[in-house]
C-alpha cells in the first residue's frame, strides 16, 4: 500500500484481507486489525494511520532492455512456499500461458530460482566436507574400517532428521 520510513530505512506496508470486492468501499480498510510491537494486541488501522484513496501514473518497467511486469507476493506465516509455487506454476501454465500472446514470455524469481541455483553448490561442499572429514577420522583411528562405518552411522542423522521434518509437515 505505501512504505514508512524508520531510521533512514523503508518499510514496504501490505494490507492483507480474506474479503474480496470489486466495489471496495475504503471506509473498511481503517476496520483491518493490524499487529503492534506487543505479543497478540492488534488495533483498527484508522487508529495509527490517515487512509485515502490516491492515483498515481504507472511507468513502464524493464528488465535488461526488454518491458517486463513483476508480480510479487508474501507469505502468510506458517504457509509452505514450495507448496504456493507448484500451485502458482500450475495456474500459470494451464490457465494463463495459453492466453499470452506470442513472444511474452513467464520466468520464476525468488527463493524457488536462489535454492535451484544454489543447490549444487551446497551438495558439492556437502561431499567435499565429508570427503575432509574421513580423512581427518582415517588419521585419528588409524582405521579405514571405523571411518567407514563412523561416516555410515552419521548418515543415518539425515534420515532421522528428514523423518522429522516430514511427521511435522516443515519444508
Amino acid at each position: 500500500m505505501t512504505s514508512v520510513w524508520e531510521g533512514g530505512r523503508e518499510i514496504g506496508v501490505n494490507l492483507y484481507s480474506g474479503a474480496v470486492c470489486d466495489d471496495m468501499d475504503y471506509s473498511v480498510v481503517g476496520d483491518q486489525m493490524i499487529a503492534t510491537g506487543f505479543p497478540g494486541v492488534s488495533v483498527p488501522l484508522r487508529q495509527v494511520a490517515s487512509i485515502e484513496p490516491d492515483f498515481h501514473l504507472g511507468s513502464i518497467t524493464r528488465t535488461a532492455g526488454e518491458e517486463s511486469v513483476m508480480v510479487s507476493a508474501d507469505m502468510k506465516y506458517g504457509r509452505s512456499q514450495p507448496e504456493a509455487m507448484r500451485r502458482i506454476t500450475a495456474y500459470v501454465d494451464e490457465v494463463m500461458k495459453p492466453q499470452l500472446p506470442e513472444g511474452v514470455r513467464v520466468e520464476y524469481v525468488g527463493l524457488t530460482d536462489t535454492n535451484a541455483t544454489v543447490a549444487p553448490e551446497i551438495g558439492l561442499t556437502f561431499v567435499l566436507a565429508v570427503l575432509i572429514l574421513f580423512f581427518f577420522m582415517v588419521f585419528h583411528f588409524k582405521k579405514i574400517s571405523l571411518a567407514v562405518i563412523t561416516i555410515l552411522l552419521s548418515s543415518l542423522c539425515l534420515f532421522g532428521a528428514a523423518f522429522g521434518l516430514w511427521v511435522l509437515g516443515i519444508d
